[in-house]
């Protein structure tokens, strides 16, 4: 049990320090928001050479950005802990406000967080910038919203329409995934990750896709089932059983079955049978929010049709103490709904702790 626990907190990790960093990293940099005067010694720097009228001030700072990439990294002498982070924007056209959505605010473009990551414009110039004091050893990811609403996401109407048209940072070419995925930060004492990368000497799991019609939520979505490494659904050995949600997140931006693929290579984990479960495409972000916010009808469809559907299907241990049902964030509560009806079939609930909820809200879900 405890490798099979540890195999799971090395796919959480992975998605925490990746899109979020640690929550003491996040609320030390929201603290730390810089105010509309420069504080990143470059920026100061531009400023006094431009205050002093250096007409070649500005093209050679964009120049040396373009060698160096975004963001801006700078140590800070009076603190060894923390480093400088500076996000950029150059204005190539008429820009009336610049936002960051990044993993320092957990990605929240909220009343409370949306004042903070608004960036400044240096007066004069085509420079957007805004710095935050972060921890040395954090990894974070992030886009920009440029010419954005400025509305609060309690009061947006259409988020799917606004997140849309975020972007990634053109001036950074560190990404997740691919170059239209969230653009990446790692400091310099940020944790490797040596899960997470793609190694040609690694056995290689298989992926299948499967559309799934729940009868208890009258939907459909697609589920993609991993199996380990040389799996045989007759005659292969009873595998362990993870079943996470949000699958989009887990095979994208976080690749779990590249994880999986490791962590099975190196002996860390035993062989697993992993079901990453889908969200119904039809009317996001609200459709996620009602099944995965202590929606009793899924935790039902969790408990009494998928858990069924995927034991007559694969080759999967018996054993409570050998399945593990996880979720990140939102996608944690269905279990802790259902929980007093998954210890005969599920050993173990994982739930991380991005969650937002009220005590009267959880109790109103229960």
């Amino acid at each position: 049990m405890r490798r099979w626990s540890g195999m799971w907190f090395s796919l959480s990790a992975f998605f925490l320090l990746t899109c979020f960093g640690s929550s003491h990293q996040l609320n030390g940099a929201r603290q730390s928001a810089s105010s509309n005067s420069p504080r990143s010694p470059q920026i100061a720097e531009l400023a006094r050479k431009l205050r002093v009228g250096d007409k070649h001030t500005l093209q050679r700072f964009w120049s040396s950005v373009q060698r160096q990439g975004t963001p801006l990294i700078e140590p800070i002498h009076s603190d060894k802990d923390h480093y400088l982070v500076t996000f950029l924007w150059r204005a190539k056209s008429r820009v009336g406000n610049v936002l960051l959505i990044s993993g320092l605010s957990n990605l929240s473009y909220s009343r409370t967080t949306l004042p903070q990551n608004v960036l400044s414009r240096l007066p004069g110039t085509d420079v957007w910038f805004r710095t935050y004091r972060v921890r040395r050893d954090a990894r974070f990811v992030y886009r920009f919203s440029v010419n954005d609403s400025l509305v609060p996401s309690e009061e947006e109407k259409a988020p799917a329409t606004r997140e849309a048209k975020f972007q990634p940072d053109p001036l950074n070419g560190r990404h997740v995934s691919g170059p239209t995925s969230d653009s990446l930060v790692e400091l310099p004492d940020a944790p490797p990750q040596q899960w997470v990368l793609n190694r040609d000497e690694t056995p290689k799991g298989q992926l299948k896709k499967s559309p799934f019609v729940s009868k208890i939520l009258g939907n459909e979505r697609m589920l993609t089932i991993y199996t380990p490494p040389g799996y045989d659904s007759l005659g292969h050995p009873s595998s362990h059983l993870l079943v996470l949600m949000d699958a989009e997140a887990y095979t994208s931006d976080i690749p779990a079955p590249v994880i999986l693929d490791n962590l099975i290579k190196a002996g860390k984990v035993p062989a697993v049978v992993a079901v990453l479960v889908g969200n119904v495409p039809a009317g996001q972000p609200a459709a996620r929010t009602l099944e995965l916010s202590c929606h009793q009808p899924f935790g039902r469809f969790l408990v009494e049709e998928l858990l069924p559907w995927i034991r007559a299907r694969y080759r999967i241990s018996a054993l409570p103490a050998e399945t593990v049902i996880g979720g990140v964030s939102r996608g944690g509560w269905p279990l802790s709904v259902r929980r007093s009806n998954i210890p005969r079939r599920s050993g173990t609930c994982q739930h991380s702790p991005a969650s937002s909820f009220t005590r009267t809200e959880i109790g109103s879900r229960m």
